[in-house]
């Protein structure tokens, strides 16, 4: 997983120029993709485990004991009572900036817990993308698939219904034939009826004409 530089100030809340910045100082480690710098997961990852120790350490070297002034013997009373103000002065400043300090790391915490969800979000961001990406995929797999298969079907069923039509031109041409064979068949007899008819009629008017004759 890369993070632009874009991404990285989206994330830590800052501006791309102090991210640049942390780059160029070395403290955050990219690498260059094409035009565009890009920064991976774990160095970033390792960069805000670097930030929150740096804080830690800063919180704790400010909580040591804040320095108090020690008179000196042979001073008079109105310095004493100087020093003695500035030293209760330079504790309430220490304590105020140590709050400060306390505060300042509690706050700088939050936004690195922060960053760290604004990251587990752009990563599955990302991972939605890319699943994205192999459905679609995966889809126009099949619609191609379910297409050539339809396409086989098509061309399959064509010939089934190409050789089927076949067959019956077969069948019809044989049945024609045979009643064409019948119907000859039987024109035959006719015509050796007819013939066998005329034939006894003609031996009957011969007879008749004998028998009138005589």
């Amino acid at each position: 997983m890369h993070f632009s530089i874009k991404d990285i100030a989206r994330i830590l809340g800052v501006s791309e120029s102090e991210v640049q910045g942390h780059i160029d100082s070395g403290r955050l480690t990219a690498e260059r993709i094409g035009e565009d710098i890009r920064v991976t997961e774990s160095e970033l990852k390792k960069f805000l485990d670097t930030e929150r120790k740096a804080g830690e350490k800063e919180i704790l070297s400010n909580n040591s004991p804040a320095p108090s002034a020690h008179p000196q013997g042979g001073l008079i009373e109105p310095i004493l009572d100087h020093l003695s103000n500035l030293s209760r002065e330079i504790r309430d400043r220490w304590d105020f900036v140590r709050e400060n300090k306390q505060l300042e790391y509690e706050l700088r915490q939050k936004e690195l817990l922060l960053a760290q969800r604004e990251m587990d979000i752009q990563n599955l961001q990302n991972e939605l993308e890319h699943q994205k990406e192999l459905y679609a995929k995966e889809i126009e797999t099949l619609e191609r698939i379910l297409r050539e298969k339809w396409a086989v079907m098509e061309k399959e069923t064509e010939k089934r219904i190409a050789l089927e039509r076949e067959e019956l031109e077969k069948y019809f041409a044989l049945e024609k034939e045979h009643w064409s064979n019948k119907l000859k068949e039987e024109k035959e007899r006719y015509v050796q009826k007819l013939n066998e008819v005329q034939q006894k009629e003609s031996f009957w008017s011969k007879l008749m004409r004998m028998m009138t004759w005589s």
